[in-house]
C-alpha cells in the first residue's frame, strides 16, 4: 500500500506545485530561487526545481497518509499541515541558511504571503490526494 501512496502522492505533488507555483511566480518568489539551488538561473528552471520539490513533497506525504486511511477531510487537513511545515523548513529555514543567513521566525509576519502559497500548497495536495485515492471530501449519504 505504501507504493500507492508513494505514486498518488507524487502525482498530487505536482497538482499541488503547479498550483503553488502560479502563486509565487506572481509573487516574483519563484524565479529567485534556481539562483540558490540550480544552475542555470532562470525562471523555466524555478518551475522545474518547485515542480520536482513539489512531486518529492507529495511521495512523502502519500508514504506516510496512505496506511493511515484517513478520510477526505482529514487529508485535506494533513495536507495543509504539511503545506506550513514545508513553508517553515523552506523559504524560513534552508533558504536563508543557504545564502548565509539566520532563520527567518523573528521576522515572520513578512513572509506571510508566501506562507498562505505553501498553505495552498498544502490543502490543494491533500484534496489531490484525496481524489486520486477515492475518498470524498464529503460524507456519501
Amino acid at each position: 500500500m505504501v507504493g500507492r501512496g508513494i505514486l498518488l502522492g507524487g502525482a498530487s505533488g505536482l497538482v499541488s506545485g503547479l498550483a503553488s507555483g502560479v502563486i509565487l511566480h506572481f509573487m516574483w518568489v519563484l524565479a529567485p530561487f534556481p539562483l540558490l539551488v540550480a544552475r542555470p538561473p532562470s525562471v523555466v528552471t524555478g518551475w522545474v526545481v518547485h515542480l520536482v520539490m513539489s512531486g518529492v513533497a507529495g511521495m512523502i506525504f502519500g508514504a506516510i497518509v496512505e496506511p493511515l486511511n484517513l478520510t477526505g477531510r482529514q487529508l485535506l487537513l494533513a495536507g495543509m499541515l504539511t503545506g506550513v511545515a514545508l513553508f517553515l523548513l523552506g523559504p524560513v529555514t534552508l533558504v536563508p541558511a543557504i545564502i548565509g543567513l539566520r532563520p527567518q521566525f523573528p521576522v515572520l509576519n513578512k513572509w506571510l504571503k508566501v506562507g498562505a502559497a505553501y498553505l495552498a500548497l498544502g490543502a490543494v495536495l491533500g484534496a489531490a490526494y484525496s481524489v486520486a485515492s477515492k475518498r470524498p471530501l464529503e460524507r456519501q449519504v
